[in-house]
């Protein structure tokens, strides 16, 4: 939709103005606090890795590991909101380090946590580097051989680089 003319709509405007309309932000705080979208996203699109041509996707779950897909441009599994707080969610989930007694470095979906950030759920994108490191860790996500995004040591390297859609500094 973001290339698409929506028209001459300085009559709705208007209109907003004369019935002293509020803001979606102003509903989502007060009239609807509990809605899964985050209202302080500072990026609303696909998480992709330039060199896999693949995206961060939820593969259609509520828990458990994140997958990588062929990038789709649907939205759908592949639609992720970077918050303002570092967290990465997809509605109400949010992209997690995964438990205490984690065997692996899979990334997974955890329910967010509403009224406080969980530390294994908070990531920092650098849009110069193009890496999202883990904040608690200070690990790298990073795309895996297979299907799998994991969280790895910092390196130079292709698979950790990512493109986060509608980010600006």
């Amino acid at each position: 939709a973001r290339n698409v003319d929506p028209g001459d709509v300085s009559d709705r405007r208007q209109l907003r103005a004369s019935l002293q309309c509020k803001t979606f932000e102003w509903y989502l705080k007060n009239i609807y606090p509990e809605a899964p979208l985050p209202y302080d996203f500072i990026s609303l699109g696909a998480v992709s890795n330039p060199e896999s041509k693949r995206c961060l996707d939820t593969m259609a779950k509520k828990d458990g590991p994140v997958g990588l897909q062929s990038c789709h441009g649907a939205g759908g599994n592949q639609a992720w909101a970077l918050t303002e707080r570092g967290e990465i969610r997809s509605d109400d989930l949010c992209l997690s380090s995964g438990g205490a007694f984690s065997v692996d470095n899979l990334l997974r979906l955890e329910r967010c946590n509403v009224a406080s950030p969980n530390q294994k759920h908070l990531f920092k994108y650098d849009a110069e580097t193009e890496k999202i490191v883990h904040v608690k860790t200070g690990r790298c996500v990073s795309a895996g051989k297979g299907s799998e995004a994991e969280l790895r040591s910092c390196v130079d390297s292709a698979a950790q680089r990512w493109s986060v859609e509608g980010y600006v500094q």
